[in-house]
């Protein structure tokens, strides 16, 4: 009672499309369409020969009770892509665990043309449609930076320059392994030790690793040498020098 049906042995039925080539597209079942759930019923092929499981392919995959089914994309008679029965799409893995997964590979986001200002930018909104707050990732192509984006600050907040390896906070032209700007009136840097801080909290070393100057949870130190307590307290292990040329005073207050 159907437009067009094909009957005979699931081996004899297949549905060709042939424009006058040697490889005609075929659609094709893998089984009996009733019968197991979660395997493939029906594939889309180009017919290179009698056996078309090498070729590239569009499988459809029955589900349970008309439910559940996925699609499955392969080439050279492998899996390579499959959408699952939620929308999950998944490259390289048959159990896709987000709306894209890629296994075992590499992503690659380009832009077009030489070196351009835009050569790719990942994007990460709060809304469906892309608009709102926003988090954004830009690699400037022309200036050779990866530049980091919030969208409630209007402009970048981060750039790691790739030439130099330079990281910059509040500017994309960093002059140092990490330099911090400000564009107002607020703290540039704060580092913060815990309730049981035992180790410093902040360290320069010189080349060969040796410490020249460290902070702790109760004093700063310079090697140089010289210390301050948190009490308020000097320690100087060599002599001290006035350089004032018209007076120099050593005094000492009470509290």
């Amino acid at each position: 009672g159907a437009k067009l049906e094909i009957k005979g042995s699931v081996s004899d039925k297949f549905l060709e499309f042939n424009g006058g080539t040697n490889f005609p597209l075929r659609i094709l079942p893998e089984g009996d369409v009733g019968a197991t759930q979660n395997t493939e019923a029906w594939r889309i092929t180009q017919a290179y020969s009698v056996n078309d499981s090498n070729n590239g392919y569009i499988g459809f995959i029955r589900g349970g009770s008309g439910t559940n089914g996925y699609l499955t994309f392969g080439s050279s008679g492998a899996e390579r892509m499959r959408i699952d029965n939620t929308g999950n799409v998944g490259i390289g893995t048959t159990a896709p665990g987000a709306k894209l997964h890629i296994s075992d590979g590499d992503l690659i986001v380009s832009g077009g043309g030489s070196n351009p200002v835009n050569a790719g930018t990942i994007k990460l909104a709060e809304n469906a449609d892309g608009s709102g707050g926003y988090f954004s990732i830009t690699q400037d192509g022309s200036a050779n930076k990866l530049n980091f984006y919030a969208s409630n600050l209007g402009d970048n907040v981060m750039s790691l320059d790739r030439t130099s390896g330079n990281v910059g906070i509040g500017t994309t032209s960093p002059n140092s392994h990490l330099q911090v700007s400000n564009s107002s009136d607020q703290t540039a840097l704060t580092l913060t030790g815990n309730s049981t801080q035992t180790s410093d909290i902040f360290v320069v070393e010189d080349s060969t690793g040796s410490d020249l100057f460290s902070v702790s949870d109760s004093q700063a130190t310079s090697y140089v040498p010289f210390s301050m307590e948190g009490t308020g307290d000097v320690s100087i292990a060599n002599d001290i020098y006035l350089s004032n040329s018209t007076s120099s005073t050593i005094s000492s207050r009470a509290p």
